[in-house]
């Protein structure tokens, strides 16, 4: 099953061309919780070649899976 948001739009506001500034991108995306975060972390992927971190350890995971379902249960 492919993931992607009802909508995304990327634009960049300001080109880098010299040391002095960094590029700055508009993003616009809509859709579920789900959808967005996969947007955002293509995004991430494939323009900054961010490769997605395990967790430390089972222990940690499961604190903060409990984490999440009790105090954002949106985004469980």
């Amino acid at each position: 099953m492919q993931i992607t948001p009802n909508r995304i739009e990327e634009r960049s506001i300001l080109n880098r061309d010299s040391a002095d500034y960094t590029a700055i991108k508009h993003i616009f995306l809509s859709g579920i919780n789900e959808q967005i975060s996969m947007a955002l972390g293509q995004t991430a992927q494939k323009d900054y070649n961010v490769t997605p971190e395990r967790f430390a350890g089972p222990v940690y995971f499961k604190a903060r899976l409990i984490y999440v379902q009790k105090d954002n249960p949106t985004l469980y």
